[in-house]
């Protein structure tokens, strides 16, 4: 940035400051009028506490660490691990039916054999193909 834009920034910036501190007199202006009787209603500083509790309510309420935005994050997480659980649940029953084949099915027992440990019946020719590395 040159000096020119700088400069021509200046005067938008000492506005703003300046906005701010009028600001920051009217709100110290406006506590100040209120002789503090409760005839006309609650007294402005009861009021802006009032506004600001609230304000810091809601805020505590959207990112505290109980807040909506961590309820989201929880919430699908626990989406997450239902969907896990559901997939550990079918698998927990291939592995049963694989027990219950290997206790009962001497054909399931005699094809993992042949597959795992390479077994062959008797008079029967093994016949070894070349695997091709990728």
């Amino acid at each position: 940035m040159n000096a020119a834009r700088i400069l021509q920034r200046l005067p938008r910036a000492a506005a703003a400051t300046q906005a701010a501190r009028l600001a920051a007199a009217r709100l110290r202006a406006w506590l100040r009028e209120d002789d503090g009787s409760w005839q006309r209603g609650a007294p402005r500083p009861f009021l802006l506490f009032l506004l600001l509790f609230g304000v810091g309510m809601l805020l505590v309420t959207l990112f505290g660490d109980q807040g909506l935005l961590a309820y989201r994050s929880l919430r699908r997480e626990e989406i997450g691990l239902v969907t896990e659980i559901q997939r550990l649940a079918l698998r927990e029953g291939e592995l049963r039916e694989q027990i219950r084949a290997l206790h009962n099915d001497p054909g399931y027992v005699e094809l993992l054999a042949r597959r795992k440990l390479g077994l062959v019946k008797p008079g029967e020719t093994v016949i070894l193909l070349p695997r091709e590395d990728p």
